[in-house]
């Protein structure tokens, strides 16, 4: 499956990376900076924003079979990152 991961370069996101990949799945790895993602011939790393647009998400994830969504902000942002941010990616 090809699998998209917002926020892939937290903590969360990294743990279920590593286990996609280990499981044989394509993984499209969106995070605020791309030098955080785990190296792997796997996973294709995309900036992606939980601030944009609902049609410039859709258009950077692509066609993917499933999404998760790990991302946080931390509680620095919580009402557009969290809360709006995951509505958004529904």
């Amino acid at each position: 499956m090809k699998v998209f991961i917002a926020g892939a370069s937290g903590r969360v996101g990294t743990k279920l990376t590593h286990n996609l990949i280990k499981d044989g799945h394509e993984v499209i790895a969106g995070v605020r900076n791309i030098e955080k993602v785990v190296k792997n011939d796997h996973v294709i790393p995309v900036k992606f924003e939980l601030h944009e647009s609902v049609t410039e998400m859709a258009q950077t994830i692509g066609k993917v079979d499933a999404i998760y969504f790990t991302a946080g902000s931390g509680a620095k942002d919580l009402l557009q990152t969290d809360a709006f941010g995951a509505i958004k990616l529904m």
